[in-house]
């Protein structure tokens, strides 16, 4: 019976750990890349993302669970908030990045917490 048990419990561990994979792997990055051209540049504008760190903007802001918000040495711009954020999967403040992330009155939230790291 014991063994009975320990297939279910490993069974169950692999499936928790494929679901969790599936889950993480399904985030989508956006890097901030904004021009410093001396005018605010608001979070919700798509000129100021990329979907890659060094890329010109044009890509959809990162607004909902789907994707993880970077904030690197590719722009130090500060980013203004224009309206709530809620639920991004992560906000990333990394590699040199010294602007503000000026909440501007608004929220901004994540699922799973920022990370600054040299930021």
């Amino acid at each position: 019976m014991s063994i009975k048990k320990n297939i279910y419990k490993a069974l169950l561990i692999i499936l928790f750990a494929f679901v969790y994979s599936v889950e993480a792997a399904a985030a989508t990055n956006r890097w901030w890349v904004a021009d410093n051209d001396g005018t605010d540049k608001y979070w919700n504008n798509n000129a100021n993302w990329s979907t890659t760190r060094y890329g010109s903007g044009g890509a959809s802001a990162p607004t909902n669970n789907s994707f993880i918000a970077n904030f690197t040495d590719a722009s130090t711009v500060d980013a203004k908030l224009s309206a709530n954020v809620y639920k991004i999967r992560k906000l990333k403040v990394l590699n040199g990045y010294s602007g503000n992330i000026n909440l501007n009155g608004y929220h901004l939230a994540s699922t799973q917490g920022p990370m600054i790291n040299d930021g």
